[in-house]
């Protein structure tokens, strides 16, 4: 039964110790508080729906990049740059 459990798990992987998050401090009701107002003043969330068929490019595409975030919004800095250069 052993040789079962093993066979599935990937060779040459070094398993580290992770702490839960049963294990991190508890952030108090305050500190909450406090984070949430600064996002709802300082921050803008913006969701994106995208169709599994018809957008599939652009799925596959923000797999492949880590910081799905900051891609998103070089494209856009670079998009205004090249606006306001055909302004002038």
């Amino acid at each position: 039964m052993s040789e079962e459990k093993n066979k599935n798990k990937p060779k040459n992987v070094i398993m580290t110790d992770i702490r839960t998050f049963s294990d991190m401090p508890k952030t108090s009701e305050a500190k909450l508080k406090s984070i949430r107002k600064w996002q709802k003043n300082n921050m803008l969330q913006i969701n994106l729906a995208l169709h599994r068929k018809n957008d599939a490019d652009i799925i596959e595409k923000l797999e492949q990049v880590e910081n799905k975030n900051g891609y998103i919004k070089e494209l856009i800095r670079k998009d205004l740059e090249n606006e306001q250069g055909n302004d002038q």
